[in-house]
């Protein structure tokens, strides 16, 4: 299988948005919909953030995001995003706790990654997925060094990521050493924070 790995250059940003919304479902911002998805895209190419692809046949089969600068994914929710999640509110009154833990975690996490790297630059790996026919043959892998050489050209001494996923936790642990720097239970799934020197 002939498998290409590239920086989007934003017309990809549709097959990213399925690849997300079939993959990443246990996340909240599947719940905003595919309009609030296609403006967190752009805006990450936007404040020039990386979107690394993984293109077989001209089809988006994977992907990752390399955030360098600093970036919102709540500056970048559309209205309709908003009543997404204000519905899941009215219908699950739980899904407000699912968020406030959620933006509790992802403020703590920076803190600890701050606290870990003692100021040292550092990016994050956002969001990442495969499609599940390509899932183990090393392109997830592949798309992680990608990653961490942009952030090397980009100065960074660390990266960091969120995961409630176990098999990348044991993944960036064994691979990459890695250190968990955080954890919390949110709606059941323990999310870490992990962070390992470039």
């Amino acid at each position: 299988m002939n498998v290409k790995y590239l920086k989007s250059n934003g017309l990809e940003i549709e097959s990213v948005v399925e690849l997300h919304m079939s993959q990443l479902k246990d996340g909240v911002l599947y719940l905003i919909g595919k309009k609030s998805l296609l403006c967190l895209y752009k805006s990450i190419l936007k404040a020039r953030n990386d979107l690394i692809l993984a293109v077989s046949e001209d089809c988006t089969i994977g992907y990752i995001t390399l955030i360098n600068k600093e970036f919102s994914n709540l500056r970048t929710i559309t209205p309709t995003g908003w009543l997404c999640v204000f519905i899941s509110l009215i219908n699950s009154p739980s899904f407000f706790f699912k968020i406030a833990k959620t933006l509790l975690f992802d403020y703590r996490a920076k803190k600890t990654v701050l606290i870990y790297t003692h100021g040292q630059k550092f990016s994050e790996l956002s969001h990442f997925a495969i499609n599940p026919n390509y899932q183990g043959l090393g392109i997830g892998s592949k798309l992680i060094k990608k990653a961490e050489k942009s952030a090397r050209e980009n100065n960074s001494i660390y990266l960091y990521t969120t995961t409630h996923n176990k098999m990348l936790l044991d993944y960036y642990k064994t691979s990459r050493s890695a250190e968990i720097t955080f954890h919390l239970k949110i709606s059941g799934l323990n999310h870490y924070c992990l962070v390992w020197k470039l």
